[in-house]
């Protein structure tokens, strides 16, 4: 699927997990650089090994949303 993502930032708010995460996988395998972000860092940890283990380069952060 070619949806014209190279060389475009996208930022993924619940990006570990579910659709959330499967939108960050994709919009990385179509040459988006992305950034995932949740309010725990271990759901960050999680979802940045997963998605390094596809082969994607993604960048996570953990944001206080209180």
């Amino acid at each position: 699927m070619d949806v014209n993502l190279k060389n475009k930032v996208a930022v993924v708010t619940g990006g570990t997990a579910g659709i959330g995460l499967a939108t960050a996988e994709l919009f990385a395998r179509e040459g988006a650089r992305v950034a995932i972000c949740s309010s725990r860092q271990a759901n960050v940890d999680k979802a940045l090994k997963a998605l390094a283990g596809k082969g994607l380069n993604v960048y996570g952060e953990t944001v206080d949303v209180s």
